[in-house]
């Protein structure tokens, strides 16, 4: 994976010493003593949300309620890419830690996965390093310290089709691998938000350098306590559309079957 000055766009080498990186423009990217590097270069963006958000957060999704999710990417995976040690990089706000269980479960099946992973809230890079994540990187989305056409894969994990850094990033007849929510995912918590909910077919518009290789549906139930259920309301992008009254109406109400539902895609960035 080939680094570049999210400042000037020279290339980055590596400074032994300190690990951290440096370009020709005389540009410095420290790497924090817990492990992350750090490519802001002065103002840092404020942290989005508390710690012990992110630790619920964190908790949640590690503890293996996106396991038939994780399966089905690995599979995926496995299936359309023929280079057994991929550079990739993963994108989604907050879900660092589905990243790190997807290249988990692809080193148990023998692809030994180098993952970046850029993240723009400083508390969840700390946490992401702490957790034994390696390159973790404090970073600007719109401005990837990576070099053109440097990644094999990009994972998009809930993340929107947003902005074109990803794109560049990614090589030719590289992989674009996404977890996508259904049209029934999180419905019985959507009911609260939109009163007289209807359901509507799935759809997804790709750019149109990508050719699309597969789409596969994936859905279970989840017995989940309400507490928990808002941490996954919390990652949604309605999420800012939940009320005070409507938290409160969640917090009393029992999930016993809360709908989990995906599309799993997978599609080639064309030569």
């Amino acid at each position: 994976m080939q680094f570049q000055c999210p400042l000037c766009r020279q290339p980055l080498h590596a400074h032994q010493e300190s690990k951290g990186w440096y370009c020709d423009g005389k540009h410095h990217f420290d790497r924090h003593a817990i492990g992350y590097w750090d490519f802001f270069p002065t103002r840092k963006p404020k942290n989005a949300e508390s710690r012990d958000t992110l630790r619920a957060r964190q908790f949640l999704l590690t503890s293996g309620i996106y396991n038939a999710a994780i399966e089905a990417l690995a599979k995926a995976a496995r299936q359309y890419s023929a280079i057994d040690a991929p550079a990739c990089v993963q994108q989604g706000a907050g879900h660092a830690w589905l990243g790190k269980q997807l290249k988990a479960a692809l080193d148990e099946q023998g692809c030994q996965v180098s993952l970046f992973s850029p993240l723009e809230a400083e508390n969840e890079a700390f946490a992401a390093a702490k957790a034994g994540m390696e390159n973790v990187c404090f970073t600007s989305l719109k401005g990837l310290p990576f070099a053109d056409a440097s990644a094999d894969m990009v994972w998009l994990l809930e993340a929107p089709l947003k902005g074109k850094e990803w794109l560049r990033i990614l090589k030719p007849d590289g992989l674009l691998l996404m977890l996508v929510p259904g049209p029934r995912h999180l419905w019985q918590l959507r009911e609260f938000v939109y009163p007289g909910l209807d359901e509507k077919p799935f759809s997804l518009e790709l750019p149109q350098a990508f050719e699309l290789l597969a789409e596969e549906a994936v859905s279970w139930p989840l017995a989940i306590q309400s507490q928990d259920a808002m941490v996954l309301m919390d990652m949604a992008p309605w999420a800012w559309r939940v009320k005070e009254g409507m938290r409160k109406a969640i917090a009393k109400a029992s999930f016993e079957a809360l709908e989990m539902d995906f599309r799993i895609i997978v599609a080639r960035k064309k030569a």
